[in-house]
């Protein structure tokens, strides 16, 4: 028994290393399908007893700039972009009408993105044995408007003012899209605010709403028990059953969480960015 067992983990280290091998020699920009597998594999693909990561994520920051007449998508490796067309100044309530009904669906995508590349929040990622008291992020999209639109609108704009330009409303009354049998598009069954809710959105949830005048930051966040008993206290022990890693009995728990923030606060929702 000892020596099937010493056998086992020679093969999953050796295959561990060939996997890593050959996936450090694919190229991309930002590919949400190798994200995904990626994600499979850091949770999935550990040496029994250590549950460190074998795996890097390969989820990069998605940089997304919104203009007037052009929104920008990059990351470290690849860039595009999108015309806006028919939109040349934010100057009356229907030009910012029409101008919400392009740019709000993209910010939906890119939080449903977010989240549905990391399982909905179901399976346990990065290290389990990083500092208890540290919580670990990736920021999945940043997302900023251009000068001329902040001018158009005025620095203090929220999309929370009118029911035609909130991103809650939109969320609430919208599907994702999704690929159906035969590779033709479709809709969902759940809104994109059902799907992206997570489990500590039970205790408290802001709005999906923001302020053009600041960058807006899609964070998704690993928690560990330690943590969770921090934040929600006594409240957890009930909840402790709902996420759980199977892999270990008894083992610690673990939740996790999406956010929808300014930039300028991912520091007070993070003390790991990888």
């Amino acid at each position: 028994m000892v020596g099937s067992l010493i056998l086992a983990l020679i093969f999953t280290g050796v295959g561990i290393q060939i996997i890593k091998r050959v996936s450090k020699e694919v190229s991309y920009g930002f590919d949400k399908g190798l994200c995904k597998e990626s994600v499979i594999m850091n949770s999935k693909f550990r040496l029994p007893f250590e549950e460190g990561e074998q795996f890097e994520l390969q989820c990069p920051t998605r940089y997304v700039k919104i203009g007037l007449d052009m929104i920008t998508f990059e990351t470290a490796a690849s860039k595009y972009e999108i015309p806006l067309r028919g939109i040349s100044d934010l100057d009356d309530r229907e030009s910012t009408n029409r101008f919400f009904d392009i740019v709000n669906p993209i910010i939906a995508d890119l939080i449903f993105d977010c989240w549905d590349q990391f399982a909905a929040g179901q399976l346990p990622v990065l290290s389990k044995w990083e500092d208890e008291s540290q919580r670990q992020c990736i920021i999945c999209s940043r997302i900023s408007f251009s000068e001329e639109v902040q001018a158009s609108l005025g620095g203090d704009y929220w999309t929370g003012m009118e029911t035609e330009t909130s991103l809650e409303e939109y969320m609430a009354t919208h599907a994702p899209k999704a690929v159906l049998a035969g590779g033709e598009a479709g809709q969902r069954k759940i809104t994109y605010l059902e799907f992206t809710l997570d489990p500590l959105d039970a205790f408290a949830r802001l709005p999906y709403e923001y302020s053009v005048s600041e960058p807006m930051a899609v964070v998704f966040s690993a928690l560990n028990e330690y943590q969770l008993d921090a934040l929600i206290g006594d409240m957890w022990e009930g909840m402790k059953g709902i996420i759980e890693d199977p892999r270990q009995s008894g083992g610690p728990s673990f939740a996790n969480k999406l956010d929808f923030v300014p930039y300028n606060e991912v520091k007070n929702e993070c003390d790991i960015l990888r």
